[in-house]
């Protein structure tokens, strides 16, 4: 896929958020995160290698591996955590991992989500209005949901 770059909507430790058109499609906005990770420590490897190997691994193997291996599943669990829980977590409370892919410089691992011209984040901060109690009460039932999911899936 091809995506043409129109501004940068968010960042975080792991990334930035860009909006962005996808093969240069005008009606098709996608948000793209770029998550950065340490590629000295993973190496060459396909996206498709890369999950496969990581969501076979268990937690009790990490106790096994001598310390440099330890330290470069933790960076594979820890880069993309975020992607393997989109990709595993089918539901309507988190948003739908459309793509995910390797970009063309060493350590950046695209993830291709919808585009939403808010987040709460946006929304609170910016939106000059008074926040309603039964904003509050819906914002918190939602991240109660969440978090319940979450749970029930042992994440």
């Amino acid at each position: 896929n091809n995506f043409i770059f129109l501004e940068k909507r968010g960042n975080n430790k792991r990334g930035k958020v860009w909006k962005a058109y996808k093969n240069g499609d005008e009606d098709e906005l996608v948000a793209l995160k770029i998550n950065k990770y340490n590629a000295d420590l993973i190496g060459p490897v396909s996206t498709v290698g890369f999950m496969t190997s990581v969501i076979s691994n268990k937690n009790q193997d990490l106790m096994q591996k001598k310390k440099h291996d330890e330290e470069v599943k933790l960076e594979k669990y820890s880069t993309f955590r975020e992607a393997f829980l989109h990709y595993s977590l089918q539901s309507d409370l988190f948003l739908d991992l459309k793509s995910i892919f390797l970009g063309k410089q060493r350590g950046e691992l695209f993830m291709e989500l919808p585009f939403y011209e808010y987040d709460l984040e946006y929304g609170i901060i910016e939106f000059e209005e008074e926040i309603e109690l039964y904003h509050i009460k819906s914002i918190l039932y939602q991240v109660l949901l969440a978090v319940a999911t979450l749970h029930n899936a042992e994440v």
